[in-house]
């Protein structure tokens, strides 16, 4: 946990002199077009609690959202704001792994320091009595490109200029993260 902990302040040290790395950065179309699901996602009526029990003092446990590469993602209810969030839970292995470790926080706090309609803010960074990191973020209801895609009956012109709508929107955040931190990773 010391060895964590040590990681968070250097981290933060060097994140207020120049964030360099976004990993994932979440777009929406204004409410409506959720993250792609590029990471399995998961049934969220079942809600099976999490698997190393309570998560954190604080937050409420509503359930799974999805799975990815560095982690799980939950939904939670924020106690003391009494409001809905997405909680991305860092894989126990990777914490044993400094650079998986390094990258988690480097996404949590590259990202809070983006402000954009198309990209989700991050409010909270933190670990668990467990030494488990997590950090919040806005949750995103609505439906994957694909889903929007594939369900829209919009004929012909009118559905390309609104894929077409959606597409730039994307690219307008894409350039708004280069031109602040210059590499992104994982584009949800």
């Amino acid at each position: 946990r010391e060895a964590v902990r040590s990681l968070l302040d250097t981290m933060a040290r060097r994140a207020r002199h120049s964030p360099t790395l976004v990993e994932p950065v979440t777009l929406a179309d204004e409410g409506t077009l959720a993250p792609d699901a590029t990471w399995s996602e998961v049934e969220p009526a079942a809600h099976p609690p999490h698997p190393r029990g309570p998560l954190l003092d604080g937050y409420e446990d509503l359930g799974p959202i999805g799975r990815g590469g560095m982690g799980e993602v939950r939904r939670v209810r924020d106690l003391e704001l009494n409001r809905a969030m997405a909680m991305k839970i860092l894989d126990p292995g990777l914490a044993e792994d400094p650079v998986g470790l390094a990258r988690f926080v480097e996404e949590a706090q590259a990202t809070a320091q983006l402000q954009h309609p198309g990209i989700v803010p991050v409010h909270d960074l933190g670990m668990a009595a467990d030494g488990t990191l997590f950090f919040t973020m806005k949750q995103v209801k609505g439906r994957t490109l694909a889903q929007a895609l594939r369900d829209d009956d919009t004929p012909g012109e009118r559905r390309l200029r609104r894929f077409v709508g959606v597409v730039q929107r994307v690219a307008e955040a894409m350039a708004y993260v280069f031109e602040r931190c210059g590499i992104h990773r994982d584009l949800k």
